[in-house]
């Protein structure tokens, strides 16, 4: 996200910021528990779940062009992670589960979807991730991304074939997680 270019309204009063100055900001931040870890030098940063969520909000309401930019380099990010390119453990699959919620995010819900989604997590029609695996929440997790509202309307940018096999991809899972009456 810092890299350039700049993110008008989100990064640019970090550009040009000297090293000791940022490292005092991260640990500042570290202390009042806004942010993980203790090591001030790293470079990724990350936060919990709600403080991520609520600036995450914050940032979507007030800079909307800023939000989406951010999501979709955090969209690249997330992709490039895994070593390899179809990952065999859930814990080395987690960056494409969250590509696939920044992507969509950023509005790429088709590279979210061919790139990443259906080839790499999925691995086309095997359901690598749930079947053997065994990702079912994280992979509904990233599913839901390609809704506009969850379980009965697709993204109209996906094809009506990848609609399809979304919905489908969506029933098995919420099947098997129990929630029946969902799918």
């Amino acid at each position: 996200v810092l890299a350039a270019p700049v993110i008008a309204g989100l990064t640019d009063h970090l550009f040009g910021m000297p090293r000791p100055t940022r490292i005092r900001a991260i640990q500042r931040l570290r202390k009042l528990r806004l942010l993980k870890g203790d090591n001030a030098d790293r470079e990724s940063l990350d936060a919990d779940k709600v403080i991520r969520e609520h600036f995450s909000g914050l940032l979507l309401h007030e800079n909307p062009e800023a939000w989406r930019e951010a999501n979709s380099r955090l969209f690249d990010y997330y992709r490039s992670l895994p070593a390899e390119e179809q990952p065999e453990t859930s814990a080395d699959m987690e960056p494409l589960f969250q590509a696939v919620m920044h992507g969509c995010r950023s509005n790429r819900y088709r590279e979210a979807w061919e790139e990443v989604e259906w080839p790499r997590i999925r691995r086309n029609d095997e359901g690598h991730s749930v079947l053997v695996i065994g990702a079912w929440k994280s992979d509904l997790a990233a599913l839901e991304s390609f809704f506009v509202r969850a379980w009965t309307r697709p993204v109209a940018q996906l094809s009506k074939d990848s609609q399809a096999w979304l919905f489908t991809e969506t029933a098995f899972n919420l099947r098997g997680l129990g929630r029946l009456e969902e799918a």
